[in-house]
Protein backbone atom coordinates (compact mmCIF):
# COMPACT_ATOMS: atom_id res chain seq x y z
CA UNK A 1 0.00 0.00 0.00
CA UNK A 2 1.62 3.74 -0.86
CA UNK A 3 2.11 6.07 1.77
CA UNK A 4 0.13 9.54 1.62
CA UNK A 5 2.18 12.48 1.93
CA UNK A 6 1.69 14.41 5.02
CA UNK A 7 3.36 17.78 5.81
CA UNK A 8 3.32 19.67 9.18
CA UNK A 9 2.59 23.94 9.12
CA UNK A 10 3.41 25.16 12.42
CA UNK A 11 6.26 23.53 14.21
CA UNK A 12 5.71 25.29 17.59
CA UNK A 13 4.61 23.22 20.80
CA UNK A 14 1.42 21.15 19.81
CA UNK A 15 3.09 20.40 15.71
CA UNK A 16 6.15 19.25 16.54
CA UNK A 17 7.58 19.83 20.30
CA UNK A 18 6.30 18.50 22.93
CA UNK A 19 7.64 19.88 25.82
CA UNK A 20 9.80 16.97 28.53
CA UNK A 21 7.96 18.18 31.62
CA UNK A 22 4.39 17.48 29.77
CA UNK A 23 5.57 14.01 28.07
CA UNK A 24 6.16 12.91 32.14
CA UNK A 25 2.59 14.41 33.07
CA UNK A 26 0.49 13.39 30.69
CA UNK A 27 -1.88 10.30 31.04
CA UNK A 28 -0.86 6.99 29.46
CA UNK A 29 -2.42 7.03 25.88
CA UNK A 30 -1.89 10.27 25.50
CA UNK A 31 1.57 10.17 23.34
CA UNK A 32 2.33 10.90 20.62
CA UNK A 33 0.75 14.07 21.14
CA UNK A 34 2.50 16.32 18.34
CA UNK A 35 1.79 16.14 15.07
CA UNK A 36 4.76 15.50 13.68
CA UNK A 37 5.17 12.46 16.02
CA UNK A 38 1.48 11.21 15.35
CA UNK A 39 2.55 11.29 11.63
CA UNK A 40 5.81 9.37 11.84
CA UNK A 41 3.74 6.92 14.49
CA UNK A 42 1.80 5.59 11.20
CA UNK A 43 3.59 3.71 9.18
CA UNK A 44 1.01 4.22 5.99
CA UNK A 45 2.02 8.20 6.47
CA UNK A 46 5.39 9.99 5.37
CA UNK A 47 6.18 13.30 7.08
CA UNK A 48 7.99 15.27 3.58
CA UNK A 49 7.69 18.97 4.79
CA UNK A 50 7.83 21.50 7.31
CA UNK A 51 6.57 25.47 7.34
CA UNK A 52 6.68 27.76 9.95
CA UNK A 53 7.42 31.66 9.79
CA UNK A 54 9.68 31.31 13.11
CA UNK A 55 12.48 30.60 11.42
CA UNK A 56 14.15 29.10 14.95
CA UNK A 57 10.99 27.23 15.07
CA UNK A 58 11.84 25.41 12.16
CA UNK A 59 15.35 24.85 12.18
CA UNK A 60 14.57 23.11 15.31
CA UNK A 61 11.79 20.27 13.48
CA UNK A 62 13.93 19.91 10.65
CA UNK A 63 16.56 18.70 12.88
CA UNK A 64 14.64 16.51 15.09
CA UNK A 65 12.69 14.96 12.27
CA UNK A 66 15.49 15.03 9.38
CA UNK A 67 13.16 16.64 7.04
CA UNK A 68 15.09 19.19 4.32
CA UNK A 69 11.94 20.38 2.52
CA UNK A 70 11.33 23.35 4.79
CA UNK A 71 9.15 26.67 4.01
CA UNK A 72 8.29 30.16 5.48
CA UNK A 73 4.95 30.09 3.42
CA UNK A 74 2.25 27.72 3.55
CA UNK A 75 1.12 28.49 -0.29
CA UNK A 76 4.76 27.49 -1.41
CA UNK A 77 4.68 24.11 0.42
CA UNK A 78 1.03 23.10 -0.38
CA UNK A 79 2.10 24.23 -4.24
CA UNK A 80 6.02 22.59 -4.59
CA UNK A 81 5.01 19.28 -2.62
CA UNK A 82 1.29 18.48 -3.36
CA UNK A 83 1.19 17.06 -0.13
CA UNK A 84 -1.74 14.27 0.20
CA UNK A 85 -2.90 15.51 4.22
CA UNK A 86 -1.53 19.08 5.79
CA UNK A 87 -1.50 19.32 9.66
CA UNK A 88 -2.18 23.10 10.44
CA UNK A 89 -1.20 23.91 13.87
CA UNK A 90 -0.41 27.42 13.57
CA UNK A 91 -2.39 29.87 16.28
CA UNK A 92 -5.42 30.75 14.95
CA UNK A 93 -5.84 33.86 13.14
CA UNK A 94 -5.05 32.64 9.57
CA UNK A 95 -6.28 28.93 10.39
CA UNK A 96 -9.14 29.43 8.04
CA UNK A 97 -6.90 31.05 5.55
CA UNK A 98 -4.86 28.06 5.04
CA UNK A 99 -7.55 25.64 5.02
CA UNK A 100 -9.14 27.10 2.06
CA UNK A 101 -5.80 27.31 0.55
CA UNK A 102 -5.19 23.88 0.69
CA UNK A 103 -9.03 23.25 -0.33
CA UNK A 104 -8.71 24.88 -3.40
CA UNK A 105 -5.16 23.25 -4.58
CA UNK A 106 -5.83 19.41 -4.22
CA UNK A 107 -5.35 18.63 -0.40
CA UNK A 108 -7.36 15.71 0.28
CA UNK A 109 -7.05 15.51 4.14
CA UNK A 110 -6.56 17.91 6.83
CA UNK A 111 -5.92 17.66 10.58
CA UNK A 112 -6.64 21.09 12.04
CA UNK A 113 -5.72 21.99 15.67
CA UNK A 114 -8.73 23.75 17.99
CA UNK A 115 -10.28 26.17 17.35
CA UNK A 116 -10.67 26.79 13.74
CA UNK A 117 -11.39 30.61 13.81
CA UNK A 118 -12.08 33.73 16.27
CA UNK A 119 -15.49 33.74 14.74
CA UNK A 120 -18.16 32.18 12.68
CA UNK A 121 -17.31 34.63 9.46
CA UNK A 122 -14.41 32.74 8.84
CA UNK A 123 -15.53 29.10 10.25
CA UNK A 124 -18.48 28.88 8.37
CA UNK A 125 -16.45 30.20 4.81
CA UNK A 126 -14.25 26.93 5.36
CA UNK A 127 -16.68 24.31 6.63
CA UNK A 128 -18.29 25.34 3.39
CA UNK A 129 -15.33 25.56 1.09
CA UNK A 130 -13.76 22.27 2.75
CA UNK A 131 -17.31 20.27 2.03
CA UNK A 132 -17.00 21.57 -1.38
CA UNK A 133 -14.08 20.31 -2.48
CA UNK A 134 -14.61 17.01 -0.33
CA UNK A 135 -11.65 17.20 1.85
CA UNK A 136 -11.40 15.56 5.03
CA UNK A 137 -11.31 16.85 7.81
CA UNK A 138 -9.97 15.73 11.78
CA UNK A 139 -10.10 18.43 14.51
CA UNK A 140 -7.74 19.04 17.40
CA UNK A 141 -10.18 17.97 20.05
CA UNK A 142 -8.67 14.69 20.27
CA UNK A 143 -10.27 13.31 23.57
CA UNK A 144 -12.70 11.66 20.99
CA UNK A 145 -10.57 9.72 19.12
CA UNK A 146 -8.91 8.55 22.72
CA UNK A 147 -9.50 4.82 23.85
CA UNK A 148 -10.70 5.47 27.15
CA UNK A 149 -13.22 8.03 26.05
CA UNK A 150 -14.35 5.65 23.20
CA UNK A 151 -15.18 2.83 25.99
CA UNK A 152 -17.25 4.96 27.68
CA UNK A 153 -18.85 5.86 24.52
CA UNK A 154 -19.53 2.63 23.99
CA UNK A 155 -20.76 1.99 27.88
CA UNK A 156 -23.06 4.54 27.45
CA UNK A 157 -24.65 3.66 24.35
CA UNK A 158 -24.89 0.00 26.28
CA UNK A 159 -27.15 1.66 28.50
CA UNK A 160 -24.31 1.05 31.88
CA UNK A 161 -25.78 4.41 33.20
CA UNK A 162 -29.09 4.56 32.22
CA UNK A 163 -30.21 7.78 29.71
CA UNK A 164 -27.92 10.35 29.44
CA UNK A 165 -29.00 13.57 31.57
CA UNK A 166 -26.35 15.97 31.54
CA UNK A 167 -22.32 16.14 30.52
CA UNK A 168 -19.93 17.36 33.29
CA UNK A 169 -16.60 18.94 32.41
CA UNK A 170 -14.46 20.02 35.46
CA UNK A 171 -11.00 22.11 33.88
CA UNK A 172 -11.03 24.52 36.48
CA UNK A 173 -10.57 28.34 35.21
CA UNK A 174 -9.72 28.03 32.30
CA UNK A 175 -9.64 29.99 29.19
CA UNK A 176 -12.04 29.54 26.42
CA UNK A 177 -10.05 29.31 23.15
CA UNK A 178 -7.23 27.49 24.89
CA UNK A 179 -9.38 24.87 26.36
CA UNK A 180 -12.63 24.50 25.85
CA UNK A 181 -13.01 23.41 22.57
CA UNK A 182 -12.16 20.53 24.30
CA UNK A 183 -15.39 20.36 26.45
CA UNK A 184 -18.01 21.34 24.19
CA UNK A 185 -16.78 18.55 21.70
CA UNK A 186 -17.21 15.90 24.15
CA UNK A 187 -20.77 16.71 25.41
CA UNK A 188 -21.32 17.19 21.80
CA UNK A 189 -19.42 13.30 21.25
CA UNK A 190 -21.55 12.05 24.30
CA UNK A 191 -24.67 13.46 23.63
CA UNK A 192 -24.64 12.65 20.08
CA UNK A 193 -26.52 16.19 19.10
CA UNK A 194 -25.03 18.77 17.36
CA UNK A 195 -28.32 20.92 17.63
CA UNK A 196 -27.92 23.47 20.61
CA UNK A 197 -31.15 25.17 22.27
CA UNK A 198 -29.42 27.84 24.03
CA UNK A 199 -26.09 28.46 25.76
CA UNK A 200 -25.64 30.55 28.98
CA UNK A 201 -21.98 31.22 30.02
CA UNK A 202 -20.13 33.56 32.58
CA UNK A 203 -16.85 34.66 32.00
CA UNK A 204 -13.96 36.74 33.20
CA UNK A 205 -12.31 38.96 30.23
CA UNK A 206 -11.02 42.42 29.06
CA UNK A 207 -13.66 44.34 27.29
CA UNK A 208 -12.38 46.54 24.51
CA UNK A 209 -11.32 50.21 24.79
CA UNK A 210 -12.78 51.25 21.64
CA UNK A 211 -16.64 48.87 23.27
CA UNK A 212 -16.74 47.36 20.18
CA UNK A 213 -19.98 44.74 20.49
CA UNK A 214 -18.37 42.68 18.25
CA UNK A 215 -15.03 42.14 19.66
CA UNK A 216 -13.62 40.85 22.70
CA UNK A 217 -9.63 41.31 22.43
CA UNK A 218 -9.34 38.70 25.12
CA UNK A 219 -9.10 34.93 25.73
CA UNK A 220 -12.18 34.94 28.19
CA UNK A 221 -11.91 33.02 31.56
CA UNK A 222 -14.47 30.54 31.93
CA UNK A 223 -16.07 30.07 35.42
CA UNK A 224 -19.27 28.54 34.41
CA UNK A 225 -21.60 27.65 31.43
CA UNK A 226 -24.45 25.86 30.28
CA UNK A 227 -25.07 24.27 26.72
CA UNK A 228 -28.37 23.03 26.48
CA UNK A 229 -29.10 20.38 23.63
CA UNK A 230 -32.52 20.23 22.26
CA UNK A 231 -32.14 15.94 22.89
CA UNK A 232 -32.96 17.50 26.35
CA UNK A 233 -29.37 16.71 27.17
CA UNK A 234 -27.09 19.27 28.86
CA UNK A 235 -23.58 20.08 29.24
CA UNK A 236 -22.18 22.07 31.86
CA UNK A 237 -18.13 23.61 32.48
CA UNK A 238 -17.58 24.22 35.91
CA UNK A 239 -14.79 25.78 37.84
CA UNK A 240 -13.84 22.82 39.55
CA UNK A 241 -10.29 21.33 38.89
CA UNK A 242 -9.11 17.63 38.03
CA UNK A 243 -9.56 16.79 34.66
CA UNK A 244 -12.73 14.75 35.11
CA UNK A 245 -15.62 14.59 32.35
CA UNK A 246 -18.96 13.19 34.19
CA UNK A 247 -21.87 11.88 32.47
CA UNK A 248 -25.19 11.56 34.73
CA UNK A 249 -26.98 9.36 33.94
CA UNK A 250 -30.98 8.31 34.93
CA UNK A 251 -29.13 4.73 36.42
CA UNK A 252 -25.76 5.34 37.24
CA UNK A 253 -22.98 8.42 36.82
CA UNK A 254 -20.00 7.51 34.85
CA UNK A 255 -16.53 9.29 35.18
CA UNK A 256 -13.55 9.49 32.76
CA UNK A 257 -10.87 10.61 35.24
CA UNK A 258 -7.82 12.38 35.94
CA UNK A 259 -7.80 13.57 32.01
CA UNK A 260 -8.43 9.93 31.19
CA UNK A 261 -6.48 8.41 33.48
CA UNK A 262 -9.41 5.88 34.29
CA UNK A 263 -13.12 5.22 34.31
CA UNK A 264 -14.93 5.52 37.42
CA UNK A 265 -18.46 3.27 37.22
CA UNK A 266 -21.24 4.42 39.61
CA UNK A 267 -23.99 2.35 39.94
CA UNK A 268 -27.03 1.47 42.53
CA UNK A 269 -26.66 -1.20 45.28
CA UNK A 270 -29.80 -3.19 45.59
CA UNK A 271 -33.14 -0.43 45.83
CA UNK A 272 -30.68 2.13 47.79
CA UNK A 273 -31.39 5.79 45.80
CA UNK A 274 -27.71 6.24 46.03
CA UNK A 275 -25.01 5.55 43.19
CA UNK A 276 -22.74 3.48 45.91
CA UNK A 277 -21.36 0.88 43.91
CA UNK A 278 -18.39 2.20 42.93
CA UNK A 279 -15.70 0.11 39.96
CA UNK A 280 -12.69 1.86 38.35
CA UNK A 281 -11.79 0.42 35.01
CA UNK A 282 -8.32 1.04 33.36
CA UNK A 283 -8.02 1.20 29.49
CA UNK A 284 -5.26 0.30 27.81
CA UNK A 285 -5.11 2.97 24.91
CA UNK A 286 -4.00 1.35 21.03
CA UNK A 287 -2.72 4.90 19.91
CA UNK A 288 -3.11 8.45 21.00
CA UNK A 289 -6.04 10.79 19.98
CA UNK A 290 -3.82 12.56 17.52
CA UNK A 291 -2.07 9.61 15.65
CA UNK A 292 -6.00 8.02 15.58
CA UNK A 293 -6.83 11.24 13.66
CA UNK A 294 -4.26 11.05 11.48
CA UNK A 295 -4.86 6.95 11.00
CA UNK A 296 -8.50 8.22 10.36
CA UNK A 297 -7.45 10.36 7.79
CA UNK A 298 -5.83 7.87 5.69
CA UNK A 299 -8.54 5.48 5.90
CA UNK A 300 -11.08 8.04 4.28
CA UNK A 301 -8.82 9.38 1.77
CA UNK A 302 -7.62 5.29 0.97
CA UNK A 303 -10.98 3.92 1.48
CA UNK A 304 -14.01 6.09 1.94
CA UNK A 305 -14.13 5.15 5.58
CA UNK A 306 -16.19 7.83 7.47
CA UNK A 307 -14.67 9.95 9.98
CA UNK A 308 -15.62 9.87 13.66
CA UNK A 309 -15.81 13.60 13.41
CA UNK A 310 -17.96 15.86 11.15
CA UNK A 311 -17.70 18.97 9.62
CA UNK A 312 -21.38 20.34 11.00
CA UNK A 313 -19.75 18.84 14.22
CA UNK A 314 -17.13 21.32 14.34
CA UNK A 315 -19.31 24.15 13.19
CA UNK A 316 -21.70 23.53 16.19
CA UNK A 317 -18.88 23.51 18.68
CA UNK A 318 -17.34 26.64 17.35
CA UNK A 319 -20.95 28.79 17.22
CA UNK A 320 -21.04 26.93 20.95
CA UNK A 321 -17.66 28.18 22.03
CA UNK A 322 -18.62 31.97 20.95
CA UNK A 323 -21.58 31.74 22.77
CA UNK A 324 -20.19 31.33 25.51
CA UNK A 325 -18.48 34.43 25.44
CA UNK A 326 -21.49 35.98 23.93
CA UNK A 327 -23.74 35.09 26.38
CA UNK A 328 -21.39 36.70 29.35
CA UNK A 329 -20.82 39.75 27.28
CA UNK A 330 -24.68 40.60 27.90
CA UNK A 331 -24.86 39.81 31.11
CA UNK A 332 -24.85 36.16 31.04
CA UNK A 333 -28.72 35.63 29.92
CA UNK A 334 -29.45 32.81 27.30
CA UNK A 335 -28.39 33.29 23.96
CA UNK A 336 -29.48 31.04 21.12
CA UNK A 337 -26.99 29.85 18.68
CA UNK A 338 -28.84 31.90 16.12
CA UNK A 339 -28.39 35.40 17.70
CA UNK A 340 -24.29 35.05 17.42
CA UNK A 341 -23.57 37.11 14.56
CA UNK A 342 -20.95 35.81 11.88
CA UNK A 343 -18.60 38.67 12.95
CA UNK A 344 -18.31 38.33 16.45
CA UNK A 345 -15.01 37.95 17.30
CA UNK A 346 -12.82 36.64 20.77
CA UNK A 347 -9.36 37.55 19.72
CA UNK A 348 -8.14 34.61 21.87
CA UNK A 349 -5.19 37.51 23.67
CA UNK A 350 -3.21 36.36 26.45
CA UNK A 351 -0.60 38.42 27.28
CA UNK A 352 1.37 39.27 24.39
CA UNK A 353 0.20 35.99 22.92
CA UNK A 354 -2.82 34.26 21.23
CA UNK A 355 -4.29 31.36 21.21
Amino acid sequence: MNKLKAAVIGCGRIGTYTRPELRISLPEGSLPVNHAEAILANKRLQLIALCDINAENMIRASKTYGITQCFSDYRELILDVKPDIVSIATRTLGRCDILKFAAENGVKGIHLEKPISTNLSECNEAIGLAKRNNMYLTYGTVRRFMDVYRRAKTMLDEGEIGDLVQVSVEMGKTLLLWNHPHSIDMMIFFSECDEVEYVQGNCIFKKSPAGNPLVIDDDPLVESALIKFKNGVSGLITSGAGGNVTLYGTDGNLIIAADGSWLELQKRVDKSPYFLGVSRLNVKAEMSGTQRAFFELFSAIQSGVPLSITPEEIEISQRALLAIAFSSFHDGRRVEISEIPPEFTVTGRFGDNFS
